[in-house]
């Protein structure tokens, strides 16, 4: 997490997924849980209820996309572990997963190749699988990206858009329109749709993402500013910002995001919000926000939709979860 060690996870045989923090994380001036459902303990003892969910919620849900980069990375699986140790370098939130002999490189510092806005359309079309990666590229850009529709990453800096190296975050998700979707429903202006929906929620008072509509070559896309990432103060790097969505902090899969299959309802997580530092505040913008989507017919106002930022030790604030925030109204 910002270039410390944070913790090990293990993976396979009868121990499942054990988690456990490491030392120097639990006595660190920084140190915070990854996650509400794993909170820091005394002790050494590992977590093991819980902790795939929470890592699994790090990846896309939709099952063609984790197809897709199991194929493209030629991992063991399409589960978590295996995914998120190809991919697991830029990940929503403030961590880095790396091999456990890595250390991350170049954390204060910024580096990145410049593109071209023909060269983002190249990107987006790496997205969808209709292009290959250039050589060695594969090695320096892996990021994850939770939800259930296309989109890619980048980095903006001394304004152009990058691929970031290294250990440099992304600043910036790139979101494809959906398309066509199950049942007949046309969610081919889902861009323009989730961009109108982010300006009617701004309108209500909810935290939610700066967005801007733009195109590359062939490609429509919602440009939207990462909540989790902030340039340092001297502006010489740019940090990411401890963050969990409510599946994750309630340890739900993301099969079982939807209340309807099982995820946490609205007054399990009005009680979550009592831990905040802002209680009042916050349950006040979650139920406005509930309300708001009823009135937009929104149909994925599910847990995996809303973030909190996770302090050092202390309460989070709550927050819409707008990288992930897909508010799509059915083309009738």
């Amino acid at each position: 997490m910002n270039g410390e060690k944070v913790g090990l996870w293990h993976a396979g045989g009868q121990n499942g997924h054990p988690f456990i923090y490491e030392d120097s994380w639990r006595q660190s001036e920084h140190a915070r849980p990854i996650s509400l459902s794993m909170p820091l303990r005394v002790s050494r003892e590992p977590y093991r209820k819980g902790v795939e969910a929470f890592f699994d919620n790090l990846l896309p849900d939709n099952r063609s996309i984790r197809e897709r980069i199991q194929h493209r990375y030629r991992t063991r699986s399409a589960r978590a572990f295996d995914l998120l140790a190809e991919i697991g370098r830029d990940c929503v939130g403030a961590l880095q997963l790396l091999p456990e002999e890595a250390e991350p490189a170049g954390i204060r510092s910024i580096h990145g190749q410049r593109l071209s806005r023909k060269q983002v359309a190249d990107e987006l079309s790496r997205c969808l699988g209709q292009a290959s990666a250039a050589p060695g590229q594969d090695d320096e850009f892996r990021i994850s990206l939770a939800g259930a529709q296309e989109k890619t990453a980048l980095l903006w800096h001394d304004g152009a858009w990058h691929r970031p190296t290294g250990a440099t975050p992304t600043t910036h998700i790139l979101k494809l329109p959906i398309g066509p979707a199950p049942m007949g429903i046309n969610l081919s202006t889902s861009v323009e749709n989730e961009w109108l929906c982010g300006r009617i929620l701004s309108a209500f008072g909810i935290p939610v993402a700066d967005s801007r509509m733009e195109r590359f070559g062939e490609y429509r896309v919602l440009v939207i500013e990462r909540f989790d990432r902030r340039p340092a103060q001297d502006r010489s790097w740019w940090m990411r910002l401890p963050q969990e969505d409510l599946c994750q902090a309630t340890a739900t899969p993301p099969a079982c995001k939807y209340e309807s299959d099982g995820g946490p309802g609205i007054l399990p997580i009005m009680e979550l919000l009592r831990g905040s530092n802002q209680p009042i505040a916050d349950r006040e913008d979650f139920l406005r926000t509930q309300l708001v989507f009823w009135l937009l017919a929104a149909i994925d106002g599910h847990a995996k939709n809303m973030g909190l930022p996770v302090a050092p030790l202390s309460g989070f604030p709550w927050v819409i979860s707008p990288d992930e925030a897909d508010i799509q109204h059915p083309s009738r």
